[in-house]
């Protein structure tokens, strides 16, 4: 009898032990549907609309503090400020800024394309001259 009673005990504490353990025998697989999506022009359902901080740039909070100019456009880097921040935005020819795209670098300017809501529209961005020291303006 007292076998039995060691028996059972042994098995409830196994049993138990298999409960809070229960990958203990073997590897625990976790399934999960994966979703892909043929776009043909459309935006993926999936994705954001907006999402990430970059996407809430505007034109109005950015200007154009200098400018790296190199004949080879891919060489020119654009240096901007945004509204808020502190930190320099670099940009060369193409690279996107949340919906901004930079298209041209000249010395004295920028050339960006804005895309908003599937419209398109290209605005420049100038170097504001400071104002002479000891002017009223």
């Amino acid at each position: 009898m007292l076998m039995g009673v060691a028996a059972a005990v042994l098995l409830a504490s196994a049993a138990s032990a298999q409960a809070r353990n229960p990958g203990a025998d073997g590897p625990i697989i976790y399934r999960r549907e994966v979703f892909n999506y043929a776009r043909g022009g459309r935006p993926d359902p999936f994705r954001p609309l907006v999402g990430n901080e970059d996407a809430r740039v505007r034109i109005e909070d950015l200007t154009l503090r200098g400018v790296v100019y190199h004949p080879d456009p891919a060489r020119s880097v654009a240096v901007l400020a945004r509204a808020g921040s502190e930190r320099p935005v670099r940009a060369r020819v193409g690279q996107r800024i949340g919906g901004i795209r930079i298209v041209a670098i000249r010395p004295r300017s920028i050339d960006i394309l804005i895309e908003e809501l599937g419209v398109a529209r290209r605005e420049t961005l100038e170097i504001k001259k400071a104002p002479a020291k000891g002017s009223n303006s």
